[in-house]
């Protein structure tokens, strides 16, 4: 209900009144001569006081209701002219600049003016296209724009700079296990020795300008930013409107790259299995990562983050799920003994067999990982026995203990990886397991 239509309602009621007013005194003027003349009907007084007052009652309630929805709708009405004004960059601002221009002669001249609005600000947003038959992959950067300010952006040149400040689709990290004797400290209730320990990053950041928003400039050296700065200049004039919950998109860059496809798997977590291209950056402009949605042979199957890329980067994107390669864990129970007289040892061995399975005609590269434990204490020993598969490759980008065994597999064969480790240490200790991710690897 409007604002206008409560108003309707209460002149409407405040005519109603006025007209029952007028019958009102019209009929009492007319009672008046009949009482005079001996001629009353006090039934018919009856009948028409109670018709006034059942008229008036109505109206005057018509009026209090409608008080109460105009000051409800005037609230509102403020409400959101304060959000309309928030959205819209606040109220409007002016400022004046006097400039002085000395010449030794009359002559036209033209004034460029330039000046920083800080409710302005970019961030890109990428589109991956895969396409697995060919083996190639289109890269889309696009740049969302936003702006807040006094200003409506109509029929401007727009250029972009990167130097001023303003279900799962990738496969799980394995973290590595440490094993160390237990500590002599009591344990919380509770506590459980799996839980993953927060690991102390160190991530290498190259600043772009979305994340510098909200920070003091003062207190940002900005000469690493300009080493890196990258300017994109939109084609034509465009229009940015300065509402900023209305972000317009441009695409600025579109490249094609040949891929390797590979299907990564970790069992240990998931029964899934997950596709990942890998290609070379092979552009002059550095990436800045951020949110990419993933299409795959015109199929959208989610969002994951793009990495940021320098020139010649190897890149690995991830692509979901990979339906066609099954994946079967099959445990063989884990073995415990105890062997020496003197110095007797705890034995420990741990068996699981993993099986992959190319339901795909054609052939697929198929990556495995897991782990093994790393000792931290000299008598805990961790040996591999002779039936286990020996891995591809150990400490994986190092990080410790995390191995991978990689192979083609034909379409429809299958392959099986005896995943064993023997656990040895003095019996009268007892070990725990310590689980650390080591680093952050480029997937």
């Amino acid at each position: 209900m409007s604002i206008n239509t409560v108003a309707d309602a209460s002149t409407t009621a405040l005519l109603k009144l006025k007209f029952l007013e007028g019958i009102a005194q019209g009929y009492a003027k007319e009672s008046w001569f009949e009482g005079a003349r001996g001629s009353a009907d006090v039934s018919s007084w009856r009948q028409a006081l109670q018709v006034l007052e059942d008229g008036s009652t109505q109206a005057r309630g018509t009026l209090r209701n409608n008080q109460t929805k105009t000051s409800q709708l005037e609230k509102e009405l403020s409400k959101l002219r304060r959000e309309l004004t928030a959205l819209q960059g606040g109220a409007l601002s002016s400022k004046q600049l006097n400039v002085q221009v000395t010449t030794d002669k009359a002559q036209q001249i033209t004034l460029k003016l330039h000046y920083f609005q800080y409710q302005a600000s970019w961030s890109p947003q990428f589109e991956a296209r895969l396409s697995s038959a060919a083996g190639s992959l289109r890269l889309v950067q696009k740049a969302v724009v936003t702006q807040a300010t006094d200003e409506d952006w109509s029929n401007i040149a727009l250029t972009l700079s990167t130097s001023e400040p303003s279900g799962a689709l990738a496969s799980p990290q394995l973290p590595s296990v440490f094993l160390d004797y237990q500590r002599a400290q009591k344990r919380k209730e509770g506590a459980d020795l799996r839980s993953f320990a927060t690991p102390q990053a160190v991530e290498e950041i190259i600043v772009t300008a979305s994340r510098l928003d909200g920070i003091e400039q003062d207190k940002i050296d900005l000469s690493t930013v300009r080493n890196y700065s990258i300017s994109y200049d939109i084609p034509g004039r465009v229009n940015v409107t300065n509402r900023n919950h209305e972000p317009e998109l441009f695409e600025i860059t579109s490249n094609s790259f040949d891929v390797n496809l590979v299907t990564q798997v970790v069992p240990h977590y998931s029964r899934d299995a997950f596709l990942t291209a890998r290609f070379t950056y092979n552009q002059d402009t550095p990436l800045y990562g951020n949110y990419m949605r993933v299409y795959v042979d015109g199929t959208y199957v989610g969002e994951t983050t793009m990495p940021t890329a320098l020139p010649q980067d190897e890149i690995t994107l991830p692509m979901g799920q990979d339906r066609r390669i099954d994946v079967e864990v099959k445990p063989q129970g884990a073995q415990k003994d105890t062997t020496g007289i003197v110095g007797k040892r705890k034995e420990e061995l741990t068996s699981t067999v993993f099986i992959i399975t190319n339901r795909r005609a054609s052939a697929t590269a198929i990556e495995v990982f897991d782990r093994y434990p790393i000792a931290q204490h000299k008598d805990i020993r961790v040996e591999i026995p002779r039936d286990a598969t020996p891995p591809t490759d150990k400490d994986w980008q190092d990080r410790p203990g995390i191995v991978m065994w990689q192979r083609s597999l034909a379409g429809g064969e299958s392959w099986r990886i005896n995943h064993q480790y023997e656990v040895s240490y003095p019996a009268n200790k007892q070990i725990e397991e310590d689980y650390r991710l080591q680093s952050n690897p480029k997937r």
